[in-house]
């Protein structure tokens, strides 16, 4: 039975102007993203085993941030990934992170079926402030270990937060949860 069980849900959605202004900026914010994830792996593979989950994506308005589970050990996860959030990426997760998105980059752009071709370009032009296979491919070998390093700073500092929760919390919960990253 999965009713009436203390589950809570709480989405962030931070809005960053810079990670829309060109595909540097944008790819810069994905792999930071990913970074924090690499990071974490054991930290969420024990969460996960707990009945919490989490995901940190870059997207072109920013970036998102979603928390889920249990409502009384959410906030020690979502600590713990905020805490992360904070703190500059080592350079050994950079450097796998940076390998896995060259390697994927390549396998879009040179090993894609016609149908699967078609349909990426055809999302290129059709989304807007949406960078291709190709930019990004032409950007990633900009991509330096300080500027990923620095990129929480530069995220948050003009961001806007739009915070969703929903589940087992109440009102005063759900403010001191979105407390946690929004300032």
């Amino acid at each position: 039975d999965r009713f009436l069980q203390p589950k809570t849900l709480l989405a962030f959605n931070v809005l960053c102007p810079r990670t829309s202004q060109d595909a540097l900026r944008h790819l810069l914010t994905s792999i930071w993203c990913s970074c924090i994830e690499e990071e974490l792996n054991e930290f969420a593979y024990d969460a996960s085993q707990a009945g919490l989950a989490y995901s940190l994506d870059a997207n072109v308005t920013g970036m998102s941030l979603m928390v889920a589970g249990f409502s009384d050990k959410l906030p020690v996860l979502l600590e713990a990934v905020v805490s992360r959030m904070g703190k500059a990426v080592s350079s050994s997760s950079f450097d796998i992170v940076l390998d896995r998105y060259q390697r994927h980059l390549r396998n879009v752009a040179l090993k894609q079926r016609p149908c699967d071709l078609a349909l990426r370009k055809s999302t290129e032009l059709t989304r807007q402030n949406h960078f291709g296979t190709e930019e990004m491919l032409a950007v990633i070998d900009q991509v330096r270990l300080e500027d990923v390093q620095s990129e929480h700073r530069r995220l948050f500092q003009d961001a806007f937060y739009e915070t969703l929760v929903t589940g087992h919390a109440s009102s005063a919960e759900a403010r001191q949860l979105a407390g946690h990253l929004a300032p």
